[in-house]
């Protein structure tokens, strides 16, 4: 909740004058350190703070001895008195966080973290005085209950977020979802009591703990090491009508809670840091602009907030802030009377974008609003651009070139580096064409939170499965054909009983349609696999495996991979940091054991992907890391690498692959700009696997773990990047159409004292490009020739100690 009353605006931070004003600074008012108070700790029990506007009081919860609501004064932070909370109770934590309306009502809500009984309490007192007593506003599920089955419509976490905006029975109350990007908005036609209505998608991500309102139609939510969103409401419909997402880098990466001041255009927010955390507080008048970096303030103390909670709030020209096990911190924001000239924070960045995908140039400038933003492409301004960000949508080859950006405001002109954006060729022969796709928006299982990272698809019925854990432990069923959903599997708690950090992480189905799926087990001990005998929904799981050790020598989970059907079934799980793959069999086909293969990789060639080949033989793949063929025995539990192709073979932005022998291809997810699903063809067994198409995810957000799954099945491939949704695509033609690109014979030798490096280059008829690098990235021209029917023989002189050649076709 926002209250900014006369201090701020009698010092000219009107933001409708034209010109530049004086950044505002923060500036130090009190503290009440931990340990100084006995309701003010470093045992993560206060989290809630909010200022009132009537009384100019700030309110405190905490549960270091009871659960208690204290009063401070605003201006001194000396105590004053509690407030009543004899009937507060139920939930995980009795009160959380507290709010106050612009007419001084106070509203507090309880933590309720159980999904089998969900009750969210909001509790209501008048006004702060020591002797009012709280009324309950709402209570029960914000999603309601079905009536034939008792349970919950839409099972959340509720009550890590909570605000208030407007007053009387325009007051609205958001509370959010600590697992999923739905909130709950609650109104009121009598000030009394208040009504629920779930709107998804408003949170930017399952995990945020920063949610503020930016006037009564707008929501502010930020994510920790994620980026800043706004979306804007329509209450009346449940629905997100416009939204904008900022760059990760508008707001720092570990800032957690926020608030707004929405009159005024301000947005604070506490920075998680090692080190003293800090307070942060921007300037968001120009939405084009994004928010711009006016003050940071340091706090005395350096505890240590593990769960990234705590509150902010602004009041009487002051912003108030709670960082949980670091004490209370009041600031003043004074005009400084200086005009800061504008500087750059994060400066453009080279771009490598694939031909008819979407690059974005940004920048993150501080400085006195307002900003303005000039932009040129080699020299030359691009007219119709005013902003930090500079979008490049389906680029073409002529966007190619040097960017860069001209910050001003009255103070002076700051200019960003040059930054190159390449553009690369895309291999497009229509081998895939994109059948259907899932966005984070489109379903409340997929969000961007990195809880998706395991899919399968039945090669029974076609269906796809995905374990999803936003929102709770889900293994959703989607009809493969369209990407409807058609139902979820029985994931109760007291049948997973086998632990894991993650419960379920990824799954496989076998030949006969069972499907099976693991934990995560970070040590290797506890590991757990489940079997469910179809995917029709009535099925429980049963444990087949585990928990367990199988022996792989350390963290396992990660990659799962199932083949063969009953007694045939064979099960591959890889170590993410070691070279040994764990390959389980069965007698009955109902439990399994494993078998530890030590292969001669390094560790974590195979950690983010494996995936069986043809016989006995199997695939892995890690970002950064060579695609490699393993030949294995399970006799003497020994695996040889066969084959094992680097980044100039194949390339290393490739996290997640998936074999299918029968069709003698690889389907691969490549991390680049913008992340992409590759098919590949593997025909050519002594030749590096030919890339024979490309097809776009529709989102391309950071995926920092690099993990996710692709499955065959029903004459598609599915794949799943993490963060990205799934994206499903029909198989064509699996063969390349062209010859490929082969240079042999290559060697060095002395030409009249000089070295030349001498190479043959087959190919089909045509003409290519000759590149040369030295870092298997910088690639710079060096000819272009025609190839006849016959291998042509190429000279060229040596310049380098080192260097790589290729050709591609013109």
């Amino acid at each position: 909740m926002t209250h900014f009353r006369s201090t701020l605006l009698t010092v000219g931070l009107a933001l409708s004058l034209p010109a530049a004003f004086a950044a505002p600074s923060l500036d130090s008012a009190w503290s009440v350190l931990p340990g100084e108070r006995d309701y003010v700790g470093t045992g993560n029990t206060e989290r809630g703070l909010a200022f009132n506007p009537v009384t100019s009081n700030v309110l405190v919860v905490s549960r270091a001895v009871a659960t208690d609501l204290w009063v401070l004064d605003g201006a001194t932070g000396e105590e004053k008195h509690q407030m009543d909370t004899l009937d507060v109770s139920g939930g995980t934590f009795g009160l959380n966080l507290v709010s106050v309306g612009d007419d001084g009502v106070v509203y507090a809500a309880n933590l309720s973290t159980s999904t089998a009984t969900v009750n969210l309490k909001i509790y209501r007192w008048a006004d702060d005085a020591a002797d009012t007593l709280p009324t309950v506003a709402f209570e029960g599920d914000p999603a309601g209950i079905d009536e034939e089955t008792g349970e919950s419509l839409n099972a959340r976490r509720w009550g890590d977020t909570f605000d208030v905006t407007g007053s009387g029975v325009d007051t609205r109350i958001i509370v959010g979802s600590r697992d999923s990007t739905t909130v709950a908005v609650f109104t009121t036609t009598d000030g009394e009591n208040f009504t629920p209505t779930l709107i998804d998608g408003v949170a930017n991500g399952s995990g945020s703990l920063g949610l503020a309102f930016d006037g009564p139609d707008a929501i502010l939510s930020n994510i920790i090491s994620g980026s800043l969103r706004r979306a804007e409401i329509d209450v009346a419909n449940g629905t997100v009508t416009a939204s904008q997402t900022f760059p990760p880098s508008a707001v720092a990466a570990s800032v957690s809670p926020v608030a707004a001041d929405a009159e005024n255009r301000l947005l604070a927010g506490i920075n998680l840091v090692a080190g003293p955390d800090s307070i942060l507080l921007y300037d968001i008048s120009d939405l084009a602009v994004g928010p711009v970096l006016l003050s940071e303030m340091a706090l005395p103390v350096d505890e240590a907030n593990g769960n990234g909670v705590g509150a902010l709030d602004f009041g009487d020209g002051m912003l108030f802030a709670l960082d949980t096990n670091n004490g209370i911190h009041a600031f003043t924001i004074e005009d400084t009377g200086e005009v800061l000239p504008p500087e750059l924070s994060v400066d453009l960045a080279d771009i490598r974008v694939l031909a008819g995908g979407t690059a974005t140039l940004s920048v993150t400038a501080a400085g006195s609003p307002p900003l303005t933003f000039e932009w040129f492409k080699d020299g030359a301004p691009i007219e119709g651009v005013d902003g930090s960000q500079l979008v490049l949508a389906e680029v073409a080859e002529e966007n190619a070139g040097e960017y860069q950006v001209k910050v001003g405001n009255e103070g002076g002109t700051v200019e960003s580096r040059l930054a190159v954006v390449e553009v690369l060729p895309v291999v497009q022969t229509g081998t895939l064409t994109a059948a259907w796709s899932l966005s984070n928006d489109d379903r409340a299982y997929l969000s961007d939170d990195n809880a998706q990272r395991g899919v399968a698809v039945n090669p029974v019925n076609g269906n796809v499965l995905l374990v999803s854990r936003t929102g709770g432990t889900n293994l959703q069923v989607i009809n493969g054909a369209d990407g409807v959903d058609l139902r979820s599997l029985n994931t109760s708690s007291d049948l997973l009983t086998g632990g894991g950090i993650f419960v379920l992480n990824m799954v496989g189905v076998a030949d006969d349609g069972a499907v099976y799926a693991c934990n995560l087990s970070t040590s290797g001990g506890g590991f757990t696999i489940y079997r469910w005998a179809d995917d029709g929904g009535t099925a429980d799981p049963e444990i087949v495996y585990g928990p367990g050790d199988p022996g792989v020598g350390g963290r396992i989970g990660d990659t799962l991979d199932v083949r063969g059907s009953g007694e045939e079934t064979q099960i591959l799980a890889a170590s993410r940091s070691g070279a040994a793959v764990a390959i389980f069999t069965t007698e009955d086909g109902e439990f399994f054991d494993p078998t530890v293969v030590e292969t001669d990789t390094n560790p974590g060639d195979l950690g983010l992907s494996v995936s069986f080949g043809a016989g006995d033989t199997l695939w892995g793949k890690a970002q950064g890391r060579p695609l490699t063929q393993v030949g294995f025995d399970l006799g003497t539990g020994t695996g040889t690498v066969l084959q094992s192709f680097d980044g100039v073979d194949f390339p290393g932005s490739v996290s997640i692959i998936s074999v299918n022998p029968e069709l003698q291809c690889l389907a691969a997810i490549s991390l680049e700009t913008p992340d992409n699903l590759q098919i590949y063809s593997l025909a050519e067994p002594a030749l590096p696997p030919q890339l024979l198409d490309q097809v776009f995810f529709t989102s391309d957000n950071v995926n920092g773990n690099g993990v996710g799954s692709i499955s065959f099945g029903g004459g598609r491939v599915v794949a799943l990047n993490t963060n990205n949704g799934i994206l499903a695509a029909t198989l064509g033609k699996s063969e390349p159409e062209a010859e490929p690109i082969v240079i042999s014979n290559a060697r060095v030798v002395d030409v009249g004292g000089n070295l030349q490096v001498q190479f043959e280059l087959a190919a089909a008829p045509g003409t290519y490009i000759v590149e040369k690098a030295t870092n298997l990235t910088d690639w710079s021209e060096v000819d272009d020739v025609d190839v006849a029917a016959d291998p042509l023989a190429l000279s060229y002189l040596v310049e380098e100690p080192d260097a790589y050649y290729r050709a591609r076709p013109q």
